[in-house]
């Protein structure tokens, strides 16, 4: 079982991690790329879980996102010019990650990847999260840093948060680890009452 506080791997079903973590009772983290079980509404300790890979479907999604904004906005640039059909890419861009990934949790990207962004307790974040997101999207995913911080970041934070997620209150999580964050997916059964 992987500890979330030093990331040591441990037996299956120990108590306590050699560190001194005490594992909540029945939460079972497999190893570094699978979450078998998980108790309902824990969201920060199924991200703790990822390892790398979750960064590059993140940015697998971005790529999608923007070939498809790309196609959307290729008219009005050709009708319009560069200079002038600016403000419509900007509106059109913010509109869709924020209508999308409020409403949804996804944009088309995401949903190709199987990611979905989801606030702490498993839902769709919101449309105000949504657009902290994106603010901070356009400073972290800037072109001309080619996404370097937002890279980094997300690659040292516990959880993969990048910093529109931290601020927002977000988890980008895989669409299977969902289900068993809201409680729908295999979760340990609770102990039965006992009688008296």
């Amino acid at each position: 079982m992987k500890c979330p506080n030093c990331r040591n791997e441990n037996p299956p079903r120990v108590e306590h991690c050699t560190c001194g973590y005490a594992f909540p009772p029945g939460l079972m983290t497999g190893s570094y790329l699978t979450v078998p079980e998980i108790y309902a509404g824990d969201v920060a300790a199924v991200a703790s879980t990822y390892n790398s890979t979750v960064i590059a479907h993140r940015f697998g999604a971005l790529l999608i996102d923007a070939l498809i904004l790309a196609a959307m906005l290729a008219y009005p640039y050709l009708v319009l010019g560069l200079q002038r059909a600016w403000p419509l890419a900007a509106f059109v861009g913010s509109l869709y990650f924020v209508a999308l990934e409020g409403r949804w949790g996804a944009t088309l990207g995401k949903v190709a990847m199987r990611l979905r962004v989801v606030d702490g307790r498993g839902r769709a974040p919101g449309y105000l999260a949504a657009l902290v997101r994106m603010v901070l999207r356009a400073i972290e995913l800037n072109p001309l840093l080619a996404g370097i911080p937002a890279g980094l970041v997300a690659l040292l934070s516990a959880s993969k948060q990048r910093m529109g997620d931290m601020l927002a209150g977000t988890y980008v999580l895989y669409v299977d680890d969902i289900r068993r964050v809201r409680g729908t997916g295999p979760i340990p059964a609770a102990p039965a009452p006992s009688e008296k």
